[in-house]
């Protein structure tokens, strides 16, 4: 049986990627949120897209800097994402070290790295678009790298620990459990 779905909550519907924590710095301040709303926009030059509300301090300081970081966590994290988005960066002053999380320099850009992340894609802003309540922010992928564990051209899947955390919507996450790989047609682009 169909059910409906109101239209504020379709977006739920195509929500299958990894969260991602979303940092960025200017001058002595330091923004982080985490976010499912991000996806590949271009291959050449590498593109990436990140959805955030203008009222976050993130999106201000990435603003600021022209330039951010996205950082891919485990499953096992998902008790410090949901802290990073019940918190405001307004309201804290160091809202990292209250949800507990470690840092790690990051090479082409001034926002942290998440140190127990999965996976990491420092960006510089390209281009942003302004689209109702929330903006999307383009971003130039400048370095891009991942614990070895977990990827090798795709996400491995094979431990539980390794599995990047998805968020289904609300408070309701997930984790891929295996992969599935078929014959490519001859044809086919490398995404």
């Amino acid at each position: 049986m169909r059910v409906a779905i109101s239209t504020d909550r379709a977006f739920r519907l195509l929500q299958c990627g990894p969260v991602v924590l979303v940092t960025a710095a200017h001058r002595d301040r330091v923004g982080i949120t985490a976010t499912p709303w991000h996806t590949p926009l271009s291959f050449a030059p590498a593109l990436v897209g990140v959805v955030l509300s203008p009222a976050r301090l993130t999106y201000e300081l990435i603003r600021r800097s022209e330039q951010f970081a996205l950082n891919i966590p485990s499953v096992e994290r998902a008790a410090t994402v949901q802290s990073c988005l019940r918190v405001s960066g307004h309201d804290v002053d160091d809202k990292l070290k209250l949800v507990g999380l470690s840092v790690a320099s990051a090479q082409a850009v001034a926002a942290p790295l998440i140190a127990d992340c999965l996976g990491w894609v420092e960006c510089g802003l390209v281009g942003v678009h302004e689209l109702g309540d929330h903006h999307l922010l383009v971003g130039q992928v400048l370095v891009a790298w991942a614990e070895s564990e977990a990827f090798d051209e795709t996400w491995r899947l094979d431990a539980p620990e390794v599995r990047p955390l998805h968020l289904l919507g609300g408070a309701h996450y997930a984790a891929l459990e295996r992969r599935i790989v078929l014959e490519a047609p001859a044809e086919a682009s490398s995404t």
